[in-house]
């Protein structure tokens, strides 16, 4: 299945299960010029050894970005530091995690931004 969001931007899914296409403020001004605050869903998800994290902050903050279990455990930080307006992209190594449901975790200032990572092996 694949589905293409207003913004141009493509997403696919392989499974046999059903899933939800939802959106917070994905706006990320692609294109556009003006950025929003944004957290992209990792791609691929499921995924067995790495999956890519994108995000966009619209001002000059401080960003944590943390993978924490089903248990609400921090297993890995991915970023921890001040960041430029901008577009960013990440890796989350899922090669040393356990098969299982996590949540890329992202906090930039005031703002707070989850989204789920599956962990298939």
């Amino acid at each position: 299945m694949a589905a293409r969001d207003y913004g141009g931007n493509l997403g696919t899914d392989i499974s046999n299960s059903g899933f939800i296409i939802s959106s917070t403020v994905v706006d990320a001004g692609l294109g556009s010029g003006v950025l929003a605050f944004a957290l992209s869903s990792p791609t691929p998800n499921p995924t067995t050894e790495r999956s890519l994290l994108s995000y966009a902050i619209p001002s000059r903050t401080h960003v944590r970005l943390s993978l924490f279990d089903a248990k609400g455990r921090e297993v890995a930080v991915l970023f921890d530091g001040l960041r430029e307006a901008g577009h960013y992209t990440t890796s989350i190594e899922a090669a040393g995690l356990r098969s299982g449901m996590y949540f890329a975790h992202m906090r930039a200032g005031d703002r707070k931004l989850s989204r789920r990572v599956v962990v298939v092996k």
